[in-house]
């Protein structure tokens, strides 16, 4: 079992994330590379974790959206990505 964690102080600007999830690392080092004030990486470990330092307002919490989708949409939805995966994003007819 590996860790992840978010520490921050309340009423501090910061928090301190540490982390072993590949879709966090990469969400943390895109922002450090694109926003350098908002995300600072301060370890990158042997073991593949990470630890940065990043900006309060990078933090959020929301519930995954739900979509109402009727079975004809989410069929015609399938078969259209199909072709995408088969043909690339230029022809999907």
């Amino acid at each position: 079992m590996r860790e992840n964690c978010i520490e921050w102080i309340e009423g501090d600007s910061r928090v301190t994330i540490t982390t072993y999830s590949k879709k966090f690392i990469n969400k943390i080092k895109t922002i450090s590379e694109e926003s350098p004030e908002d995300v600072e990486i301060i370890k990158e470990n042997e073991d593949g974790s990470i630890c940065a330092h990043a900006s309060i307002n990078c933090i959020g919490i929301s519930p995954k959206r739900k979509y109402n989708i009727s079975d004809e949409r989410r069929q015609e939805l399938r078969e259209r990505f199909e072709k995408i995966r088969r043909h690339g994003c230029g022809e999907t007819s």
